[in-house]
């Protein structure tokens, strides 16, 4: 279901600095698994444990859905679920980032 408009997570991230992105990544997160969880986004504030919140491997699906829609990035589901949930920013973005180096690479920007 790929309309073509560009998710505003994907936009910001391409054009924020380095050093922010993370903190962009995180808060996209955070925001998600508000809704998934039918939570206000302040209670995910800091470190949060998930199956403690009711958070399901149905749930993580569908947050794994939406970040390869939004971020457009290959997840391995295996590899996201065996990532620390407090890490899954630093380990999205390492996947963002290496997609966008590929996508460069194959335009000869690089």
């Amino acid at each position: 279901e790929d309309t073509g408009a560009e998710a505003p997570v994907f936009s910001g991230l391409t054009t924020a600095a380095p050093e922010d992105r993370e903190v962009l990544l995180d808060r996209y997160l955070r925001e998600q698994l508000a809704q998934i969880l039918r939570l206000d986004v302040t209670e995910l504030a800091g470190e949060f444990h998930l199956l403690e919140m009711g958070l399901d491997s149905l749930m993580v699906m569908e947050l794994v859905s939406r970040c390869r829609k939004d971020l457009r990035i290959a997840i391995k589901t295996h590899e996201f679920f065996a990532t620390d949930a407090n890490l899954w920013a630093e380990f999205l973005l390492r996947l963002f980032e290496q997609e966008r180096a590929r996508e460069a690479a194959a335009q000869g920007e690089v």
